[in-house]
């Protein structure tokens, strides 16, 4: 039965309570129950209490049983009441900025995804309200105490020991939202300080376009094109989808956007493999060989496979955000994933708790994953690392959705679910 829309009256202090916690519609896509419903770009979703665990609000969502929903659509300013169900699938949401995500910043929830997203479509005015949450997570336990004592320059020294080096990267773009360059370096420099200092193997790419696009915009802003644009080309390189990246280099360039094409999408599989079915850690179950091109002659019309590698991972933060929403997708339909293949060649975790959370709502919700060991390739002499070479990427994780002719369908994360409704709609 079709899932109606109708229109609400709510008293305004209800609203604006609403709305404080709101999230707004950034992406309907097309295809999905979302659409079909007719939700639309700019509605606010209103959800009046919150989860306070890791995780975004979206995560939560979409595994909920099923639920009556308020959405409210600013321009005719009207509130909707959604027939019950389950989430409409098929949203990009975004609560950046507002007081409620502020709230939850300050809680040390989850939003990197959804940070890193509002900073890929350009939301800077966003960031500049953000100071002040991001002052307050980074500031050590007994600065906070002393910080009404302390001098600015105190506080400042004892923030970018903080070894939350994405948090200060952020840190630095809510300066440089609110025109202070000398803190956005400030802060940029301590970032760069304390990703070193990590340790960790690998960093997203999204992290290292920010930090690329921050000392960009410092460069140019200082009178130094060259070397701006110079840092501008490496954040485009890391992230060449993003909205603002492509934006600015138009404007500093004076030609015309650039247009980016995912890829390999529309190509067959730039890699084919064979490994032993096998997590070090036990959790999924162990198998024979797994190829590629056997599994791809499984697959009916309509039916996707997705490669997962995970080099130098076992798991890591963006794997473990994709999986509550691959979940999610395929319960609402099974028949379209066949199989997921994760490739990983480590045993090597930032969050064993994380890992095992999402891991559990995967299997849960008996998402077809078949986990490989990239370090047992048998006969075909390869391994996880020979793959990344292939393809010259060595982002963890790096996803790739073919269909039943091993033809590349996209390439993106699901965390969003952009990389799975692009692909259904090239099938």
């Amino acid at each position: 039965m079709p899932r109606t829309l109708t229109p609400v009256a709510l008293q305004s202090a209800a609203l604006q309570s609403h709305l404080k916690n709101s999230q707004r519609i950034m992406r309907v896509f097309p295809g999905s129950p979302a659409q079909d419903i007719g939700l639309k770009v700019g509605w606010f979703v209103l959800l009046a209490k919150r989860d306070a665990r890791a995780g975004s609000d979206l995560e939560l969502l979409r595994l909920a049983p099923d639920n009556t929903y308020l959405f409210y659509d600013p321009q005719a300013e009207t509130a909707y009441e959604l027939t019950k169900g389950p989430w409409p699938l098929g949203l990009t949401l975004t609560g950046v900025g507002t007081p409620g995500f502020n709230d939850r910043i300050k809680r040390r929830d989850d939003v990197q995804d959804q940070l890193y997203q509002a900073f890929g479509r350009g939301e800077l005015d966003s960031f500049a309200l953000m100071k002040d949450a991001f002052r307050l997570v980074l500031s050590l336990p007994g600065a906070k105490l002393l910080a009404p004592f302390m001098k600015e320059a105190h506080q400042d020294s004892s923030i970018a020991r903080n070894p939350d080096f994405a948090s200060l990267a952020f840190l630095a773009l809510s300066y440089l939202a609110q025109g202070n360059a000398d803190r956005a370096d400030f802060f940029l420099v301590a970032s760069h300080n304390q990703m070193q200092k990590s340790g960790q193997q690998s960093f997203s790419l999204l992290q290292t376009a920010l930090q690329s696009y921050i000392a960009a915009r410092l460069s140019w802003d200082a009178g130094d094109r060259e070397k701006g644009l110079r840092y501008l080309e490496d954040a485009l390189a890391d992230a060449p989808d993003f909205e603002l990246l492509l934006d600015t280099y138009a404007i500093w360039t004076d030609k015309p956007p650039l247009v980016h094409k995912p890829k390999w999408v529309g190509e067959p599989s730039p890699i084919d493999y064979a490994f032993k079915q096998h997590d070090p850690l036990g959790f999924w179950p162990d198998g024979g060989f797994v190829s590629l091109k056997q599994s791809l002659a499984t697959l009916t019309a309509g039916q996707i496979l997705i490669v997962v590698l995970l080099p130098g991972y076992r798991a890591n933060y963006y794997y473990n955000l994709d999986l509550p929403a691959l979940a999610a997708l395929h319960r609402f339909d099974p028949s379209r994933i066949a199989q997921i293949h994760v490739i990983s060649d480590s045993t090597y975790m930032l969050s064993p708790e994380h890992r095992a959370e999402a891991e559990g709502i995967a299997y849960a919700n008996a998402l077809p994953i078949h986990f490989l060991d990239g370090n047992q390739a048998g006969g075909w002499k390869q391994s996880l690392n020979d793959l990344s070479n292939q393809l010259g990427i060595y982002r963890a994780p790096t996803c790739l959705v073919l269909d039943k002719d091993g033809v590349v369908l996209s390439n993106g994360l699901f965390a969003d679910e952009s990389a799975y409704w692009d692909a259904i709609a090239r099938l």
